[in-house]
Formats: structure tokens, sequence, C-alpha cells
């Protein structure tokens, strides 16, 4: 199935922008692991959801300002577990 592979990438790309931050700014952070696991998690409910949601017949800007909640929503979370973690 590829609910594993997804999140799993998700995941990584999380990881690997955290290394990326460890080089500019000397520290490890949850931030970014969080935000992209939580916009892995959001891709696998949108798939599984998307025969009862047909975001495809909502108007185009309700579509955009849904999925921009949720991405910064996602950068919120990962804001909110790295001020957990200093």
């Amino acid at each position: 199935h590829w609910v594993g592979p997804t999140l799993l990438a998700f995941f990584i790309n999380g990881v690997v922008h955290n290394m990326v931050g460890v080089l500019l700014v000397g520290h490890w952070s949850v931030m970014f692991i969080v935000t992209f696991t939580c916009c892995g998690v959001l891709t696998v409910l949108s798939r599984e959801l998307e025969p009862v949601l047909r975001q495809e017949r909502w108007p185009m800007v309700l579509n955009l300002a849904v999925n921009a909640g949720l991405v910064i929503g996602s950068f919120e979370l990962g804001f909110r577990a790295d001020r957990l973690t200093l």
C-alpha cells in the first residue's frame, strides 16, 4: 500500500531539511520533521477522502484557501513542537 512510503518520504524530507538547518544555525530542531510529517498525514487523508471531498468541484479560491490553511497549520504545529523541545 502507498500510505507507508508516502509518510516515510515526508518524514525523510523533514529530516533532510533539519540537517540543512543544523548546518545553517548550528542546532537540531524538530520543526521541519513535525511540519513535513503533518503534511504527509494530510496528503494521505486527502487521498483517502477524495471520493467524499471531491475538491475538483470546489471553487478554485476555496480549494486554494483550504490547502494554504492546512500548510500554515502544519507549520504552526511544527513551530509549537519546536518550542516544546527548546
